[in-house]
């Protein structure tokens, strides 16, 4: 992956940009004076944009606002935290805090490890509709369910980027394949 930083003194936003190694999707984000990704858009090529735009309460992401192209319908994505690993609302950075997600006005609850990391989502109903598995290092070695495309929260408790592979950890990314010196 290409990654490009740039620094903006408008509103104090920085932003990113990436090609991905396969050099088919570009990745832009923006940044508030906190670090915290405000926006987000994915370009393929030849296809629109989605665009995705980040409200939180503190660290903790409470609404994502996201469409594919530059018209039509925003679709939402709501997010509920309570206590995390630590016992407080962001001792341990959110891990194991995430309690719900709605997604198109169903509500789906995370289930987790002992380490916080979320092993699957289940429906109000209890039907599980995503699971996932992963190495020591984060890298998901398994996933299974209709939905596991569909919800970012996964290592950690961490937001997945599916077009680069990496989690945002806040301030910085980590990924699947990325090697920390």
């Amino acid at each position: 992956m290409i990654m490009e930083t740039t620094e903006r003194t408008n509103n104090n936003l920085l932003g990113e940009v990436a090609w991905t190694a396969k050099g088919n999707i570009k990745p832009e984000s923006e940044y508030d004076a906190e670090k915290r990704r405000r926006f987000k858009s994915s370009t393929p090529r030849n296809a629109p944009a989605t665009y995705r735009y980040f409200t939180y309460s503190g660290w903790s992401l409470m609404l994502e606002r996201w469409r594919a192209g530059n018209s039509g319908p925003y679709n939402f994505v709501h997010y509920v935290w309570g206590r995390d690993l630590s016992g407080s609302l962001d001792g341990a950075g959110g891990v194991g805090g995430l309690l719900a997600t709605e997604v198109d006005g169903v509500w789906y609850f995370p289930l987790y490890d002992n380490n916080g990391n979320v092993t699957d989502y289940v429906s109000e109903t209890g039907e599980v509709v995503a699971s996932y598995a992963y190495d020591a290092f984060g890298r998901t070695i398994a996933q299974s369910g209709a939905m596991a495309d569909v919800f970012p929260f996964r290592f950690s408790t961490k937001y997945y980027d599916a077009e680069t592979g990496l989690y945002y950890y806040g301030n910085w990314h980590g990924g699947q394949d990325h090697v920390f010196r």
